[in-house]
């Protein structure tokens, strides 16, 4: 088995559809595609442990093979916290692993909500007309990185 499960075939990965709204917003005013936002979620969810216990797929979905080399293997050393690498042989096994991932970053959207994104959510979505979610994310990166550091 190698290092290569998450770019096996065409792999696609969804994003919860309770999350998809902001996702978009987050999108266009911050210049981050989806993977980079999904993927911020799961360093934030997994640093935390936190995840959330349901996940919907929902339409926005994003190719595994958009992720970096470095951001694939962060992700396959979390996998490694929940399944032995060498035990991700068959399809059921890789899926659960994608399905940890997608439960993290839900932890993660909720971290970025409560925390950083709160004054400008409202019923499940963020405030179109607010132009700076970006410098608000990266100012809690940071004081996340200075209070506690990696």
């Amino acid at each position: 088995m190698s290092l290569n499960f998450l770019s096996e075939g065409k792999r696609l990965i969804k994003v919860d559809e309770k999350y998809e709204d902001i996702y978009t917003t987050l999108t266009e005013k911050t210049g981050l595609a989806i993977h980079e936002i999904f993927y911020l979620c799961t360093l934030l969810g997994f640093k935390s442990q936190q995840k959330s216990e349901e996940f919907i797929g929902g339409r926005k979905e994003f190719r595994v093979s958009y992720l970096e080399e470095t951001q694939r293997s962060v992700l396959y050393a979390i996998a490694n916290e929940t399944i032995k690498l060498s035990e991700l042989t068959t399809s059921d096994a890789i899926n659960s692993v994608i399905k940890e991932y997608q439960r993290y970053s839900n932890g993660g959207m909720e971290i970025l909500i409560e925390n950083v994104l709160n004054n400008h959510y409202k019923d499940g979505r963020l405030q179109e007309n607010y132009t700076k979610y970006d410098i608000d994310i990266l100012k809690y990166i940071y004081d996340q990185l200075i209070a506690i550091p990696f």
